[in-house]
């Protein structure tokens, strides 16, 4: 007896839920949700834990049901990205609920999902919970959604209010009388004494310097733009950091107004010898997703886009990497 009463114990403990009640009702849907943020799981543990709560990792179907999940995410206040439900595992490319029916495109971030090897879901945090396919294996917070049934559903008494009497169609007569087409005004001729104003002068063309940058003390100084351009590499930043760095010295990250002065940017990272890395520039749309500003706020104009990313992950704002000053002259 004291061997299955041992038993027991050690059963109930492998399978407490904990608050397995504290969910929050959507009264549209009818459907009930949890943000785990007890401690941080691999996506398969996290839907593990659902599961054993009479739950499944939360599936979304709509945009409405979106906007309620997203809510109830950003006032748990978690500081991290959240596991959801969807899964390429299978077969990639190709998304699914835990229950198996197919996920539909409500908020990924554009261009996303790649076809590479993360294979579940997550609501990213650095891009306003936009989704975002992530590395299975990597311990977050997940959301719990227990399915119910809508309370707004009528019940089957419901009787439904009778169908609109249309009114009937008018019928033209064909005895009905066109009105007179209107009369063209005669067509005014210009005097033949009209005088043309004076062409305007153009201004003379100015010529921009062929020549490289020249390696100063202070970086390089580009006479045409009138700014220095330094390559800071003592130490790889983040974004925010050299962004930080660059204002402590009193000057900006590098911003890029024309194709002369992306040219002459890009001739001072070959002369400092970076080889392939990555540098940061100034630009950035966390404001607002694509629409990007430099850090004075002025917009993007001037581009050079990659324009095939293919399996390319671009850098995020937290990752470490040399940047450009821009240094006004």
């Amino acid at each position: 007896m004291r061997v299955i009463l041992s038993f027991i114990v050690v059963l109930v403990a492998l399978f407490d839920t904990g608050n397995c009640c504290n969910y929050t009702l959507d009264p549209k849907t009818g459907h009930s949700y949890r943000v785990l943020k007890d401690q941080k799981r691999t996506w398969n543990d996290a839907k593990l834990k659902c599961q054993l709560e009479g739950a499944e990792l939360a599936s979304i179907r709509t945009a409405q049901e979106w906007e309620f999940v997203k809510d109830l995410i950003v006032n748990s206040g978690v500081d991290l990205h959240v596991h959801l439900g969807a899964t390429d595992v299978e077969q990639e490319g190709k998304w699914l609920w835990t229950d198996g029916s197919p996920v539909i495109d409500i908020a990924w971030i554009p261009r996303f999902p790649l076809k590479r090897s993360n294979n579940c879901m997550v609501a990213n945090k650095d891009v306003s919970w936009k989704w975002y396919d992530y590395d299975c294996g990597v311990s977050l917070y997940a959301v719990c959604k227990k399915p119910g049934i809508p309370l707004t559903t009528s019940p089957s008494t419901t009787t439904c209010p009778p169908a609109p009497t249309c009114p009937p169609v008018t019928t033209c007569s064909s005895t009905t009388t066109c009105p007179p087409a209107p009369t063209c005004p005669p067509v005014t001729t210009c005097p033949s004494t009209i005088t043309c104003p004076p062409a305007p002068t153009c201004p003379p063309v100015t010529t921009c310097p062929t020549t490289k940058p020249v390696d100063c003390s202070n970086g390089y100084f580009n006479a045409y733009t009138g700014y220095w351009y330094k390559v800071l590499t003592d130490t790889l930043r983040t974004w925010y950091e050299a962004k930080s760095e660059c204002e402590a010295q009193g000057v900006e990250l590098a911003s890029i107004r024309s194709s002369y002065e992306w040219k002459f940017v890009k001739e001072v990272l070959t002369q400092s010898g970076l080889g392939m890395a990555h540098v940061w520039l100034g630009g950035t749309d966390e404001q607002q997703e694509l629409t990007w500003l430099w850090t004075d706020g002025s917009p993007v104009s001037f581009t050079d886009w990659i324009t095939d990313l293919g399996s390319w992950n671009p850098p995020r704002n937290n990752t470490e990497r040399n940047y450009l000053a821009d240094i006004s002259g």
